[in-house]
């Protein structure tokens, strides 16, 4: 599986499909305070990028990415600044 829980984190690793998206949804919501780390992804499906953007969960990467990881890291970044700057409840808080 791609997604890992690690050092408190949620570690996308490897090829993240779509069929993940779901699983992702439910380690967000039970692991809220945790940003999600890009670093080893290779790739992510689009069902996996909106997860992430519609969450607006906080996301890192260590390392090096490929230029789409790093058009996809400013957009993440911005969605869970504006999310902090708005009051709007985290992920999980529901």
């Amino acid at each position: 599986m791609s997604i890992q829980l690690e050092n408190g984190r949620i570690r996308l690793q490897g090829h993240c499909e779509a069929d993940q998206a779901e699983t992702l949804v439910q380690t967000v919501r039970a692991h809220p305070d945790y940003p999600v780390d890009l670093s080893e992804c290779q790739y992510l499906h689009t069902a996996v990028f909106q997860v992430l953007f519609c969450l607006g969960v906080r996301v890192v990467s260590e390392g090096g990415t490929a230029p789409i990881q790093d058009h996809l890291l400013t957009l993440l970044k911005q969605r869970h600044s504006s999310n902090q700057g708005r009051g709007e409840p985290e992920a999980g808080s529901e």
